[in-house]
């Protein structure tokens, strides 16, 4: 879905750079050039992207015994640093040309710096080791797309003290934050009674920045949660109006976009509810740790 995303394409087909075309249609001829009817560029990110080696040999981690194929073996395949190019960029100013003339000092993805500041990277690990699954002989990457790989990720705790709701949200699976990459990324944790649902209390997670004229941008919120890191959030029992019945209810959702999937079939769902409690809320629970 690189080159066909939604949310690519309503950027991309206002003003066609040549520089975001060579991540997200990296097979094309011609970056500068490319056609929306490229077979080449239709297929994204494909296995060539990463596979194609000098002089038409394949690249490769290592090379199987009963490989047919010229492979080109190097050990820095699939490392964060082979991945870094099309994963961790600064903002760009782009020229006429649609190729950048500079860029500004504030990144725009550094999804490869978080996760060089882990204890999974200075064991060894690479992005390989989370993202690639086998699948049928060849390779499924998982993401926050897929439900079981964003559960795994994150964890929380739920408890009732003093008038407040609290909910402890822990990056307990991701080597890098969460959510990171694309600025749109988001998570929104939300506290709501069923019966006065105007009164919900929601705490944003994720990186907002603003413009100004002149092009520059600033960093003005970033609550995304590091490798490792575990934040409290916090709803006031009072702030959430009066309800016939006690009880809460409490989410974690990860926010897709809605023109990141615009081709999707109807009914398809923009979000995915990590998390989800109704709970009794007049009823404390253990909150000492929180």
């Amino acid at each position: 879905m690189a080159f066909t995303n939604g949310l690519f394409r309503l950027e991309f087909d206002l003003r066609r750079t040549a520089w975001c075309a060579s991540c997200h249609a990296p097979s094309a001829a011609d970056a500068r050039t490319v056609r929306d009817d490229d077979a080449l560029a239709l297929q994204g990110i494909g296995c060539m992207t990463c596979h194609m080696g000098a002089e038409g040999r394949l690249l490769a981690r290592a090379k199987s015994p009963d490989s047919p194929h010229k492979t080109l073996v190097s050990e820095a395949f699939g490392s964060a640093e082979f991945c870094e190019g099309c994963h961790e960029f600064r903002f760009p100013v782009m020229g006429d040309d649609g190729m950048p003339t500079g860029f500004l000092d504030l990144p725009m993805q550094e999804t490869v710096t978080e996760f060089r500041a882990t204890a999974a990277a200075k064991k060894g690990d690479d992005c390989r080791s989370c993202h690639m699954e086998p699948s049928e002989g060849a390779h499924r990457f998982v993401g926050s797309h897929d439900a079981a790989t964003l559960r795994s990720a994150l964890a929380w705790e739920v408890c009732v003290a003093d008038g407040e709701l609290r909910v402890e949200v822990a990056n307990i699976g991701a080597a890098h934050a969460v959510p990171t990459g694309g600025v749109n990324r988001h998570m929104v944790l939300r506290f709501w009674r069923s019966e006065a649902p105007g009164s919900m209390v929601e705490h944003f997670i994720g990186r907002r920045f603003v413009g100004d004229d002149g092009g520059e941008k600033t960093l003005v919120v970033n609550t995304s949660l590091a490798a490792a890191e575990s934040r409290s959030f916090v709803a006031k029992l009072r702030d959430l109006g009066a309800g016939a019945e006690d009880f809460v209810n409490i989410e974690l959702r990860y926010i897709y976009p809605l023109d990141e999937f615009a081709k999707l079939t109807p009914g398809t769902r923009r979000f995915a509810t990590v998390f989800h409690e109704r709970i009794k809320a007049s009823v404390p629970a253990a909150c000492s740790e929180l």
